[in-house]
């Protein structure tokens, strides 16, 4: 009986890994879906990730890849450099003075400020350093 019941559970898993994995090549295996992918991941401050994309059909991974490295690119150079003149528009600027060098972002979500800046530190010095930005709403 136990022996039973422990096949019926591992086929039960097997298949939902199957399905999970059905489900993700046929949501996230395209261009849009992973340059959107790459520019949430860059938004929310996440390191680049492709792996997952080895999921997807071999003719179409080289592809599907460089849309997510594309995606994260963008998003990051336009975070890092944007800029709003409309008057009115709320901006939070945050500032990070490890040592001697002073790191600053600017962005209309102060979450996204926040993890620009961090970045930034972080390319030059170890996260510890890195931490409690001072951020203010202009």
């Amino acid at each position: 009986m136990k022996l039973v019941l422990k096949s019926v559970v591992t086929a039960l898993i097997i298949s939902s890994c199957a399905q999970m994995e059905k489900d993700f090549i046929k949501n996230n295996c395209n261009e849009e879906s992973a340059y959107s992918s790459g520019m949430n991941a860059s938004n929310s401050g996440k390191e680049s990730d492709v792996s997952l994309y080895g999921l997807c059909p071999e003719e179409s991974r080289k592809a599907i890849k460089q849309a997510y490295l594309k995606g994260y690119r963008e998003a990051r150079t336009n975070n890092s450099n944007f800029k709003e003149d409309v008057i009115g528009f709320t901006q939070y600027t945050c500032k990070l003075k490890p040592f001697n060098k002073v790191y600053q972002a600017t962005h209309p979500r102060i979450s996204i400020a926040i993890s620009i800046v961090k970045r930034q530190c972080e390319g030059e010095n170890h996260k510890i350093h890195c931490v409690d930005p001072d951020c203010v709403k202009q």
